[in-house]
């Protein structure tokens, strides 16, 4: 099939982004899609309506970064992170009289995983708020999905999760959309970033890593195994000694990095560095 590999190749000259990180089955599934959406009859006839439409380019990164998300979306790992973990990491910077927190978001898609945890932290803070400058970083490649992000504007399927009364406490409500409050927003820097990019393993607005919590997650199973140890490899090193990894439920550790991280939660994908 020749107009695949001119597909991908004409995408990483015009973008930048390497398709064939994707697995094959994934890829073809989408890019079955975007030529029966545009009524394509295979992919040479599509590959030339690539070339020649921009939004077309644009639809079809789209379609290749999956924003489904929602707020909480593991519960029980929430729980845990407010309960164990997000204390004992505030006591920590208490007790070395350092007062910074950094989190990173890795494929943050439209931004609920980055608020769940700017909430979450919030929450646990309190009276240490005054002592505590948090740094939360999410990042993605999908422009519009970054832009809505910013508007922190959100559907019913995707406050699903949330406990009512954090809901009430942090969201504005107008009818079936529910907008998160600024002082939220205010805690999130969101930028572009692709996890595959050879020049930074970390996002270049956050000038520096050591972050003491990075989370991807449901961002590694769209790719295939060579490229998820590329992203492993800068997710660890971005992570600070002692700090936090979090993955997806369905993703987990490739060989070279289980040396390097313990998991800490049996029922989910928590890691601490060594």
């Amino acid at each position: 099939m020749l107009a695949l590999p001119s597909i991908t190749n004409f995408i990483k000259e015009a973008r930048g982004i390497d398709l064939d990180s994707f697995r094959p089955s994934f890829l073809k599934r989408r890019l079955s899609k975007r030529t029966g959406v545009t009524n394509c009859t295979d992919l040479g006839e599509y590959y030339k309506l690539l070339k020649q439409n921009q939004d077309e380019i644009d639809a079809l990164l789209n379609e290749l970064t999956i924003n489904v998300s929602w707020f909480f979306r593991s519960s029980i790992s929430c729980e845990f992170l407010k309960a164990n973990i997000l204390p004992a990491l505030i006591q920590n910077k208490t007790n070395r009289k350092d007062n910074l927190i950094r989190i990173w978001s890795a494929g943050c898609a439209c931004g609920e995983e980055p608020y769940t945890m700017a909430i979450l932290l919030n929450e646990v803070l309190k009276q240490e708020a005054d002592q505590i400058t948090v740094q939360i970083f999410a990042t993605d490649v999908d422009k519009t999905a970054l832009l809505r992000a910013k508007k922190g504007i959100y559907g019913r399927d995707a406050v699903k999760n949330i406990p009512y009364g954090l809901l009430t406490k942090y969201f504005n409500q107008s009818n079936d959309h529910f907008q998160i409050n600024s002082v939220i927003r205010e805690m999130v820097h969101f930028s572009d970033f692709d996890l595959l990019d050879k020049k930074h393993f970390s996002p270049p607005e956050a000038v520096f890593a050591n972050f003491d919590i990075v989370t991807c997650q449901n961002v590694l199973i769209y790719y295939q195994l060579s490229a998820q140890k590329q992203i492993f490899a800068k997710l660890t090193q971005s992570v600070a000694k002692g700090g936090y990894l979090i993955l997806g439920e369905a993703e987990e550790l490739v060989n070279s990095q289980k040396a390097v991280f313990r998991k800490v939660f049996d029922l989910g994908r928590i890691y601490q560095k060594h």
